[in-house]
This record gives C-alpha cells, structure tokens and sequence, in this order.
C-alpha cells in the first residue's frame, strides 16, 4: 500500500517584525570575512530562518541570491549579496489578499529549489499560500505563487497566483522551480508541485511557461496510479526534454524511486523505477536531479539505509534515462548517519554535492564533495561547517528535519547554505542561513 506523506505544521509562535511586504531593509550587520557567512542582516535577537535554496549569477558569482522562511515570522523571506556575501539586503516577500502569510508548515511548503535565475538579472521565486475564505475561518486550498525580480534580487514584485488551490481539503504545497533560456531569449519556467490532501501527499504535477512567467499551460499529472510524491525540481536537457524524480512510499517503509521523463514539452510524461530501498528519501526528500551541460549526462542524488544508517548515494544515467549505473556513496568519512543531499552541476561540468551528517546529540554538519569527471570518481566528502550545528535549539527538528541544505554552482566556485544555530540559545532559540563559497578551480585529490 502506498503511503502519502504527512503535512508538517510548525510550532513557532509569530513576533512582530521589521520587514515590511515586499520592502528591502539596506544592508545591515558587521561585513563578513571569515567564512561561513551569516545569510542576512537582520538585526531582531530571535529568528528562525529555515529550508534556503541559493542561486548565483554566472556572470557575476560575487552576486548571490539565497531565498528562506522565517518560522518565527510566519514569512518567506530572500537575501541578496552583490560583494561575495560580505553584505546581505533582506526583504520578504509580499503575499496580497486573499491569501495569507507564507508559512512553514501547509500554509507554504518551501522546497529546496523554489528559487532560479533567468535572463539577465531575472530571479524568479515559487511559494504556496492558502486562501483566506471568511474572517475567522482557517485558510485552505493552497496555490502556487510566483514572484519575480528584474533588478537581481534588490526587489521583488508581490507575489501573484499561478495555480489555483484545489478545492478543500486538498492543496498544492512544495513548489520547485528552474529556468531555462529560449531561442528567442525568452525565459522558459519549469515548475513541480505536490498535490495533498486529507493529510497525505499523493501526487505530483508539472507546469510549464515559456513567457518568463507572464503566462502557464495546465498542471500536468506526473503521478500515474498507484500516485507518488516528492515530486523534484524539474530539469531540461539540451534536447528540450524534461525529467523529474518523484517517489512511491510504502507502509513497511520501504520507498520506489521513479524517474518520469517527458519529451512533447511537457504535456506528458512516462516513468519507471530504477531503485527501491529501505527508507529512501527520508519523509520528505526529493531524489535530485540534474542534466550536466557539457555531456548530456543524467545525475541523481538520494539518501536511503540499505547499508544501515541513512546515507547519501549518486547515480548516473549516460543514455537520458533509459538505463541507470550502480550507485556510488557519497558519505565516506566518519560515522554518523548522511541526509538531505542537493545536487547542481557547474557550466563546465563540475559535480558538487552537499549535505548533512547527524552525529551523536542531534548534531549536524555540512559535509560536500564534487566531481570533475562526470561522476566517475568524486572527492572524500569534506566538512564545510566550523562548528555543530545542535539542533537542541532552533527550529529544523521541531519542524521535522526534512529541509536540506543548498548548492549553486559557477565554473570556479561552489556556494553552499544551510540553517545553523550558532548564534541562538536556549532562551533566543534563534536559527538562520548560513552560506559559504569553496573555490573548486583544482581537480578532487586522487
């Protein structure tokens, strides 16, 4: 029997903030010089930053755009470095009426992967948010939103639908979002999202713009019966074919993974399953999956416990998905037990992966490795984290742990973000993004 997943709801009690809809604060704090780098400039002693997705301009890597939720705030928020991360412009995102604030929890799943860059200086950012149906009553039926930016993340426009909400009790949560250029230079938005329902998650659609957001076809069903969920964030190759991973999870807590492959642009899709394993992609993790530019090459990324403890593996397809090689593990230095893997590929080819190692007291660091031969051999993962992060304070276990940290790639350098509580207590509980930029110009030691 397939099992859908369950419906996070945060616990974190909303304060007033500074932020106003829609509005940068100027850059705030002490400049950051030692690496890693607090993500944001806001001055207020208790926050909770959570779930970050990066991207970062090709042209100009110094250029840095890393999109999170304030759990504390109830609101999705972005931060925009334009000098390597040495100072951060914050500012969150305007969500208009009917609909309420973006949250954490069913009322606005963030996924890693809900941001892109377009064009130029185009950002574009997905988030869900429910209808407030009556005064007094919950809100239900969340949609899918989109906010945009033309001036590389200085500022947003309000965020505006995309996709109605379904009717109660179901909703659209945990959107993802690539972007891709057109012949024409128009942007082209690749959109997944999970369909929920009565507590559980069966389903995941696939929508398309090839306007740069002004307008999208239908959602298309990725889910064929039995369904699934953890839809990823959809991905091109050169061909102009799309491919997204999604999972079926079962009672006995064993997981399928299938990769689904669409070659008419989207309008459908076919799937099949290349792997199933003991708990593969946790309660809420996607299977990551990325095109390499350079080859043609298919990459994924998952975690599962087939060798005991959660681990993270890579797999690589050299034929668009019709036969996959076996897995590699990525998660080869010191114990622990490996979680939340994100994948992104370099314009010249380069792998890099990121993820989290769970040590003894609810610790986690972030651990990275990366290739430079397709995934032929990858690096001994390294920590890039200075310090544990001891999840006894803020907010990532009490919200489940199912938020993973983030890469983006340029042909130099990898930037990772994550969410750290390093600067909370037990009192403040305060917990933020965290970034850090690897310079990956020399090859993986042999």
């Amino acid at each position: 029997m397939v099992a859908g997943g369950l419906l996070l709801v945060a616990a974190a009690a909303r304060l007033p903030g500074e932020l106003r809809d829609g509005e940068p604060s100027a850059p705030t704090g002490p400049l950051c010089v030692d690496q890693p780098c607090r993500a944001n400039g806001d001055p207020r002693p208790v926050r909770g930053y959570e779930a970050p997705s990066i991207v970062v301009d090709q042209a100009d890597p110094a250029h840095q755009v890393v999109v999170d939720a304030n759990v504390v705030e109830n609101a999705c928020t972005w931060h925009t470095t334009f000098d390597g991360g040495l100072s951060w412009q914050d500012g969150e995102f305007e969500i208009p009426p009917p609909f309420t604030r973006c949250e954490l929890n069913s009322n606005g799943f963030l996924a890693v992967g809900n941001a892109a860059m377009g064009s130029g200086q185009t950002i574009y950012v997905v988030l869900s948010s429910a209808r407030q149906v009556a005064e007094g009553e919950p809100a239900v039926g969340e949609s899918v939103l989109l906010a945009t930016s033309t001036d590389g993340g200085r500022t947003f426009s309000p965020a505006r639908e995309i996709l109605p909400g379904p009717p109660r009790p179901r909703a659209y949560v945990r959107p993802a979002v690539s972007a891709a250029l057109r012949p024409d230079g128009a942007d082209r938005l690749l959109v997944s999202v999970w369909g929920c329902g009565d507590g559980r998650c069966e389903q995941g659609f696939f929508l398309r713009s090839d306007d740069g957001g002004a307008s999208f076809g239908p959602p298309v069903l990725v889910t064929p019966d039995p369904g699934g969920n953890s839809p990823s964030q959809p991905v091109m190759a050169a061909d102009g074919s799309i491919y997204m991973t999604f999972l079926r999870r079962y009672e006995d807590r064993t997981a399928e993974l299938l990769v689904a492959r669409s070659g008419d642009d989207g309008r459908s899709f076919d799937s099949g399953v290349i792997d199933k394993q003991n708990n593969l992609g946790g309660r809420y993790e996607s299977a990551v999956i990325r095109v390499d530019p350079t080859r043609g090459w298919i990459y994924l990324v998952y975690s599962d416990t087939r060798a005991g403890p959660s681990r993270v593996y890579f797999r690589r397809s050299k034929d668009q998905a019709r036969s996959w090689e076996p897995v590699v593990r990525l998660h080869t230095s010191g114990g622990g037990r490996s979680y939340g893997p994100a994948l992104e590929v370099a314009p010249d080819g380069r792998i890099d992966v990121v993820f989290y190692r769970r040590g003894p007291d609810r610790a986690d660091d972030v651990h990275a490795t990366w290739s430079t031969d397709g995934g032929s051999t990858f690096a001994e993962d390294e920590k890039l984290t200075d310090r544990s992060i001891d999840r006894t304070i803020g907010y990532a276990d009490e919200i489940g742990g199912f938020y993973n940290p983030a890469v983006a790639s340029s042909a130099a350098t990898a930037f990772y973000a994550w969410s750290d509580t390093r600067n909370g207590t037990p009192v403040t509980n305060s917990q933020e993004t965290f970034t850090r930029r690897v310079d990956r110009r020399a090859p993986p030691a042999e």
